[in-house]
């Protein structure tokens, strides 16, 4: 009988390093042979996820597969009032987002936001709402909180937290996204901790992506209404535009305060899925660089280099 490859440190870089080599083809016959761009992310996505799926149904027993899957990846399911409380924990996180996004776009010279709207602006509401928000909402967890940061947690959650928030902001290929992505790489990793399932960041995926498309088309929608309606709302996306480092004050403020009651929602969180006792432990771990040096491999260096020079590519030419 075939021995069950386990998911440790070494193997999520090795699966990783795949995943950018298959992400990066899927983008590349995308971009030449569809034009339609909602089939391009499906695309892209599929690829994304084909070597974790390659590694959960093809390297494991037959009879592990769901074990690779439910202890590996936790995919496991959690209780409708865990889904609610972390839905919740999400709204009040919003604010932090909002802050870390308009902070990158004064940094950046490309604005994914900018480039996603025209692009979706033609496609049917359902259509966009399931490629932007239900798709990655689905295969970017189980890829990069499941598989990357499921071989990460066993040598240590915190680290392992981190760097697997760092790759899923470089794997969005601009500064821009970097940046909001890191901190909710981060945040979903240790959701999906404290719950014991990778479902949980899917819904906060869910909402924080579905929140961004639905904003769109309602914006869109105001704006393209005759009268002062649509004035009104051609001036406020005007002005949010405009928004410079004299402005972040008030949106520093908010995510200061919406971050702090997350956290204690978390604690909340924790003591429900009786995790409590070992996030604290985590927290106070001597050993962190030392865990952290084990965490980073050959294949994770080779990642992590190609994706910056690739972001260094789209802030001089994007």
């Amino acid at each position: 009988m075939r021995e069950r490859r386990r998911l440790d440190a070494a193997t999520a870089n090795w699966l990783l390093l795949i995943t950018l080599a298959t992400y990066l083809a899927g983008s590349a016959v995308g971009a030449r042979l569809i034009d339609n761009f909602a089939l391009q992310i499906l695309v892209v996505q599929m690829c994304v996820l084909a070597p974790t799926i390659v590694f959960c149904l093809f390297l494991q027993p037959k009879g592990e597969r769901l074990a690779t899957i439910r202890d590996d990846l936790c995919i496991r399911p959690v209780k409708i009032s865990t889904v609610l409380l972390v839905a919740v924990t999400m709204l009040f996180l919003s604010p932090l987002l909002t802050f870390v996004n308009l902070l990158s776009q004064l940094l950046s010279n490309y604005v994914a936001a900018e480039s996603i709207v025209e692009e979706i602006s033609g496609s049917p509401f359902w259509v966009a709402f399931a490629v932007i928000a239900v798709l990655p909402a689905v295969t970017e967890e189980f890829v990069y909180r499941g598989m990357l940061f499921g071989g990460y947690r066993k040598r240590s959650i915190l680290m392992g937290a981190i760097v697997s928030g760092l790759v899923f902001g470089l794997m969005h290929g601009n500064l821009n996204q970097l940046m909001y992505a890191f901190v909710m790489g981060v945040v979903f990793a240790l959701i999906d901790e404290i719950t014991g399932s990778t479902v949980s960041s899917m819904v906060m995926h869910l909402l924080v992506n579905g929140t961004s498309v639905v904003l769109v088309y309602l914006m869109a929608d105001m704006q393209n209404r005759p009268g002062k309606i649509g004035e009104m709302m051609a001036e406020a996306a005007q002005e949010t535009e405009k928004v410079g480092w004299a402005d972040l004050g008030p949106f520093a403020v908010l995510a200061a305060i919406g971050t702090f009651v997350a956290y204690k929602l978390m604690k909340v969180l924790a003591l429900r899925c009786g995790t409590s006792e070992k996030m604290r432990e985590e927290l106070h771990k001597p050993d962190r660089l030392t865990a952290l040096r084990e965490l980073i491999t050959a294949p994770l260096v080779v990642t992590v280099a190609i994706l910056a020079a690739l972001i260094v590519v789209v802030e001089i030419w994007g």
